[in-house]
C-alpha cells in the first residue's frame, strides 16, 4: 500500500513486519516442530516415558497457540500508539499534550454512547474511529474495514482479564460480530477463540484504517 503520511507508513510497516508475517509463516513453525523429536535424553530430564512419541511441538504447543491472541493485542497497542502519534504529528504537539486534546472527543462520545463500546480507552477501536471523525473529518464507513475490528477492544479484554471467556451477558451483546466469526456458542461463559480469519480480518482493517487517515 502507497502511503503518504509518515506516521501511516511507519506503522502499517510494523503491523506487516510484526504481525501479518508471523500470522503467514505460522503453519511453516508448526508443520517443523513436529518434525523435530526428542531425544532419549531429553525424555528422560523431561520424565517423558522412553516409548511415548513426543515432539517439540507437544513440549510448546501452548507457546505455539498464544500467538494468535498476543498479534491481537499488540494491534490494538500499535494502533492505540499510532493515534497518539498521529495526533501529535498533525497537530504540531508532544504525545504527552495529546490526552488534553482529545477532552472535547472523550465528552462527546461519553454522551452519545453507552454499555461496554462507551469506553474511552484508545484500546478501543470504536473510540479511535469517533476520535479521528470528529477532529479531523476522517470516514471509515466506505473503507474496507470488517465488523469484528470495531469489538477488538472488546475481544481483547476478555483474552487478558477472563482468559477469553466471555464474562457477562453485556458483553456477548457487543460482540455479535466476532462471535458468528469464531462460530461460539453465542452465550455467556463460552471461550473466545483466535483463529486465523480473525486475525486476518484484523489486519486488513487495520491497513484500511491507515488507508483512510492518510493525507
Amino acid at each position: 500500500m502507497d502511503l503518504n503520511n509518515k506516521t501511516c507508513r511507519k506503522f502499517e510497516r510494523q503491523i506487516n513486519n510484526e504481525i501479518a508475517a508471523g500470522q503467514h509463516h505460522d503453519h511453516l513453525l508448526i508443520e517443523e516442530l513436529r518434525r523435530q523429536y526428542i531425544t532419549p535424553a531429553a525424555k528422560r530430564t523431561l520424565q517423558i516415558p522412553a516409548n511415548a512419541p513426543c515432539t517439540l511441538y507437544d513440549l510448546v504447543k501452548d507457546c505455539v497457540n498464544v500467538l494468535p491472541k498476543l498479534r491481537c493485542i499488540y494491534l490494538l497497542s500499535l494502533l492505540e500508539a499510532f493515534v497518539k502519534e498521529y495526533i501529535a504529528e498533525r497537530e504540531g504537539i508532544s504525545l504527552d499534550d495529546v490526552p488534553g486534546r482529545l477532552r472535547p472527543q472523550k465528552l462527546k462520545w461519553q454522551k452519545q454512547s453507552h454499555g461496554l463500546h462507551a469506553s474511552t480507552s484508545l484500546l478501543n477501536t470504536r473510540y479511535l474511529g469517533f476520535v479521528l471523525s470528529d477532529r479531523y473529518g476522517l470516514s471509515f464507513t466506505a473503507a474496507p474495514i470488517g465488523p469484528c475490528f470495531w469489538e477488538a477492544g472488546l475481544v481483547r479484554n476478555c483474552l487478558v482479564h477472563h482468559n477469553g471467556a466471555i464474562p457477562s451477558e453485556e458483553m456477548r451483546l457487543a460482540l455479535p460480530a466476532t462471535i458468528a466469526e469464531i462460530g461460539v456458542q453465542d452465550a455467556v461463559g463460552s471461550r473466545l477463540m483466535i483463529p486465523p480469519s480473525l486475525i486476518w480480518q484484523y489486519i486488513e482493517s487495520a491497513r484500511a484504517f491507515l488507508k483512510a487517515c492518510d493525507y
